[in-house]
């Protein structure tokens, strides 16, 4: 069995929406009603959508949008440009989320042969122009794995750029090591704050980390 990840050139409509709110779109799952259209499942942050105009999604046919929980989802039918198509009807099997960003589509899938996969290949390139492309053999559990990494890589963590910079300095400096290399009032100097605030920033930062891997269990 192959495993392959494509970055393939996207102009379409969900590639510009997430130009515009400058947000990757989720495609956990989506489904080839034809050669030409695609039933398409998506989310992205919530309320990140409000700027999006109706012209901007104008290779769906018919689509909705729902505000739900911490979520926005897109769901709709939309013009195809033939990847699921093509690893479908190919023998391979799509692998999800699909990841959306500014110009691109990062694309998985599955193969059991090399006769599979040139003809995937030869079938997207098609209508598409494939930018990057990796492909390596792989056994049952390492595909379960790479479907877990990829579920959990692609869902955004709401941090603050405040957050994210005294947690990444505090982890890069050894302050999650034991022992702990870095001092909680070396944070508070490298960023010129008081020690309650970086530790305010710190406990917020990884309460929301947690979350993310482990949902939310408060009661």
């Amino acid at each position: 069995m192959y495993i392959t990840r494509l970055e393939v050139e996207s102009h379409c409509g969900l590639a510009k929406t997430s130009s515009l709110i400058d947000r990757p779109l989720i495609i956990p799952y989506a489904y080839p009603l034809s050669i030409d259209r695609n039933y398409v499942f998506c989310f992205t942050e919530k309320d990140a959508l409000n700027p999006v105009h109706s012209d901007v999604l104008n290779d769906f046919i018919s689509y909705k949008i729902v505000n739900s929980g911490n979520y926005t989802v897109i769901d709709g039918v939309k013009r195809s440009h033939r990847i699921i198509s093509s690893i479908s009807s190919n023998g391979g099997v799509p692998l999800f989320p699909i990841v959306i960003t500014e110009g691109a589509e990062s694309v998985g899938f599955l193969t059991y042969s090399a006769d599979d996969f040139e003809r995937i290949i030869l079938g997207i390139s098609k209508k598409n122009v494939i930018v990057n492309q990796k492909t390596k053999k792989i056994s049952i559990d390492e595909v379960v794995q790479e479907i877990k990494g990829n579920i959990v890589s692609s869902f955004p963590v709401n941090l603050s750029k405040t957050e994210a910079d005294i947690i990444q300095k505090a982890f890069a400096n050894g302050f999650y090591s034991w022992p702990r290399k870095c001092s909680l009032e070396k944070l508070s100097s490298t960023f010129g704050l008081s020690k309650p605030t970086v530790s305010y920033h710190l406990r917020n930062g990884e309460r929301k980390l947690i979350e993310y891997v482990l949902g939310n269990s408060e009661s």
